[in-house]
């Protein structure tokens, strides 16, 4: 029975769409995961990011792509469980929040991303809400801060960060989004998809994240870990 994975936020291009596809073809091509990525938005951008990621789509195995509106995804929603292991939505938020098994978050650092990203959690069913992925956008090369703000259990390991094309040298606090197709790129998702596993099976046993730990698997603060090395498509 599959479980619907949505990543959301309270603000636009934070790089929700690229976090759906991108886990997804890594949960597939990395943990050999049955995936359906869903994607009912318009523009159809996880459409047109899935066919330049997976050119032969039609014949990939172990991952599909289904363009639909919200209402024909809501009538699908039975077999479709029945059908893979983990469904992955392109979603308007509110849409999003009534279909999804468990909601990841995307936040900023500043004051008010952080209480919107507070009570958008507060909307959320109890273990529907397994984590918080921060974000940033830097005009130059400066790490990446860990929030104090959010709970060090619901931050995922690693931030989402667009530092506008640095080297790797200068990005090893998250990654660069304008290049998400190096090893570096690859061995991120991978390793929020395996935290992502956990953070289900944690948070299904205890009931909450309170004590939740991970150790990342594929990149680390000093770059790529030595199982993260050749994981690119």
């Amino acid at each position: 029975m599959a479980k619907i994975i949505f990543f959301t936020s309270t603000s636009g291009e934070t790089g929700k769409t690229l976090l759906t596809v991108m886990t997804a073809i890594a949960a597939n091509k990395f943990n050999q995961q049955n995936v359906l990525i869903v994607d009912t938005l318009s523009p159809a951008a996880a459409t047109e990011l899935m066919h330049k990621k997976i050119p032969a789509l039609e014949t990939a195995p172990g991952i599909d792509l289904l363009t639909v509106n919200t209402s024909e995804f809501q009538q699908q929603i039975a077999q479709l469980r029945a059908s893979y292991d983990f469904i992955f939505l392109d979603a308007n938020f509110a849409s999003g929040l009534v279909s999804a098994d468990h909601v990841i978050t995307m936040a900023a650092a500043d004051a008010f991303t952080i209480r919107s990203n507070q009570q958008l959690q507060a909307k959320l069913a109890p273990g529907q809400f397994i984590g918080t992925i921060q974000t940033a956008i830097f005009e130059s090369a400066d790490i990446v801060q860990r929030t104090t703000d959010i709970a060090p259990q619901d931050l995922f390991s690693f931030p989402l960060v667009n530092l506008g094309g640095f080297a790797d040298a200068h990005r090893r606090s998250g990654i660069d989004i304008d290049d998400e197709d190096d090893e570096f790129a690859w061995a991120y998702f991978a390793d929020v998809f395996n935290e992502l596993i956990e953070r289900i099976t944690f948070i299904t046993a205890n009931g909450s994240l309170t004590g939740f730990t991970y150790t990342p698997k594929y990149i680390d603060d000093t770059g790529i870990t030595a199982a993260g090395y050749g994981l690119t498509l």
